[in-house]
């Protein structure tokens, strides 16, 4: 686990567009594409806007992937949809071609949603699973990340990619990749602010327990499987920090 703490936010947010550009080249270079899993959520929001502003040339985009690692039960035009985020601050900006696009399409049958994009993934990985040459990931104060909330055991030792989730707190139904999908990942990175996450980045992050206690918080149960974890967070969800 490679723990970064920066000062603010938005040096939080150009650290992982520097992230996204050291492993897209890589993975170019290497495989000739890169294949990323988005997050929700207001830190990662600011990364892909500027993201959207950073000088990568229409060769390299061309040669990116996109995917997403959970998604809401709400139409995609809805503001809370995470694909919609990341169109409005990303995907509407750079020269991309919609079959470089990869959302979880919203359905009312959010079980019937899941197996479509199981399908899709095992159509385009026909391996073992989906290696994700990047994957970045939010944290709730609850401690869940994608759609993996700790009210919810169904995704644990799922043998499945991909599962609808139930939050009872939030009463939406989501969909997410499972914790096998999202460790088969070469870099995954979390990318988390604010005062709210800091009781459970020492919990993860600096507690005594955090290697042995994988059943407490969802977040825990993120660990790749040969690839590397990083943890980008702002001095206030560091707070705990010894």
């Amino acid at each position: 686990m490679n723990i970064e703490v920066f000062p603010t936010p938005e040096l939080l947010a150009e650290a992982a567009v520097e992230l996204f550009r050291q492993v897209g080249e890589r993975s170019v270079f290497e495989r000739g594409k890169f294949c990323v899993a988005l997050s929700g959520g207001e830190t990662p929001r600011m990364t892909y806007e500027l993201l959207a502003k950073a000088k990568f040339s229409q060769e390299f985009w061309s040669k990116v992937r996109f995917f997403w690692g959970d998604e809401r039960g709400v139409p995609e035009t809805d503001p809370r949809s995470n694909y919609g985020q990341a169109r409005a601050s990303l995907l509407d900006h750079i020269p991309v071609r919609a079959d470089q696009i990869h959302p979880i399409h919203f359905s009312v049958d959010m079980e019937e949603a899941a197996l479509s994009y199981e399908k899709e993934l095992r159509g385009l990985f026909p391996s073992a699973g989906p290696s994700f040459d990047l994957t970045f990931l939010g944290l709730g104060s609850d401690g869940h990340t994608a759609s993996l909330f700790p009210t919810d055991s169904t995704w644990q030792n799922s043998s499945r990619w991909v599962v609808p989730a139930e939050n009872s707190v939030r009463e939406m139904s989501r969909v997410s990749l499972t914790p096998g999908i999202l460790n088969h990942s070469r870099v995954i990175a979390f990318l988390v602010s604010g005062e709210s996450k800091a009781e459970k980045v020492k919990q993860i992050c600096f507690g005594a327990d955090h290697l042995n206690s994988p059943n407490l918080l969802p977040a825990q149960w993120i660990k790749p499987d040969t690839g590397e974890l990083f943890w980008y967070l702002d001095q206030a969800a560091a707070a705990g920090k010894s």
